[in-house]
């Protein structure tokens, strides 16, 4: 009787060995298989991360492409009359794998307008252009008035021959109650005009002449590096009076464009 009751205890333990090995083989193959999807998550995210930056990368290869072309020519343009709205990329190979697309302007569609502090100077090519105006806000526009010889915006068109239009003239001293003019564009080459006075708040040009675009004050390099499935655009802005730069713009971190997969 003894001898049977030692067999069925020794039945029990095997059997509940067994299950506790049986345990222990799927928690441990559960916990592989959360492992495993955890680190095919990474591996994914990294790849990202990865192709990225290399995109990153290209399109900053295409913005030095595209300050190399604007050193040799400040009025470079990718397409012929591009603007931010309208222009095709041009689209250029580093190798197999990187490629990047790039963009030049420096034209508006319609107008442009800008600020003129004192003293300070805009000219614009206002070349083949058949219809031009410009116009101006005053700082204090309700109450305040233009003191004659004080001031006064001064602005010179000059001719293809580089001579002074004579339907224009060299000065311009702007009344109290004049706040805009059509602008004689025969023969005109340039347009450029100067504040003498505290009181301008901003200018305009603009035109309805449909077959030109508008040359404006800066000029702008947009490229698309691409890799893979990721695409980064980068942009930067270059005062085309000063040829000073502007910081590049970065769609991904300030443009809320997210990674592309």
């Amino acid at each position: 009787m003894k001898q049977n009751n030692n067999k069925t205890i020794i039945s029990s333990c095997k059997g509940a060995a067994l299950i506790i090995a049986l345990l222990v083989i799927t928690s441990m193959s559960a916990i592989g298989f959360f492992i495993s999807r955890l680190n095919i998550k990474d591996i994914v995210m990294m790849s990202r991360l990865e192709d990225s930056m290399i995109s990153y990368f290209a399109a900053e290869a295409g913005i030095e492409q595209g300050l190399l072309m604007w050193r040799y020519n400040n009025n470079v343009e990718t397409r012929s009359l591009a603007t931010e709205s309208q222009g095709d990329y041009r689209e250029f190979n580093i190798d197999e794998a990187r490629k990047y697309k790039l963009k030049i302007w420096h034209r508006v569609d319609t107008s442009e307008t800008g600020d003129l502090k004192q003293d300070e100077t805009r000219e614009y090519d206002i070349s083949g252009i058949n219809d031009l105006t410009l116009s101006w806000k005053k700082s204090n526009d309700e109450t305040g008035d233009l003191v004659f010889g004080s001031d006064f915006l001064e602005f010179t068109v000059t001719a293809n021959d580089n001579t002074i239009g004579t339907s224009e003239g060299s000065k311009w001293l702007l009344d109290t109650n004049t706040l805009s003019r059509n602008i004689d564009t025969t023969n005109a080459k340039k347009i450029r005009f100067h504040s003498w006075g505290p009181k301008m708040k901003e200018y305009t040009l603009s035109t309805s002449d449909s077959d030109f675009k508008l040359d404006s004050k800066f000029t702008y390099i947009e490229s698309i590096g691409i890799y893979g499935n990721s695409q980064r655009k980068l942009r930067i802005k270059i005062d085309r009076q000063s040829g000073a730069t502007l910081p590049v713009f970065d769609f991904v971190i300030y443009g809320n464009q997210g990674i592309n997969n």
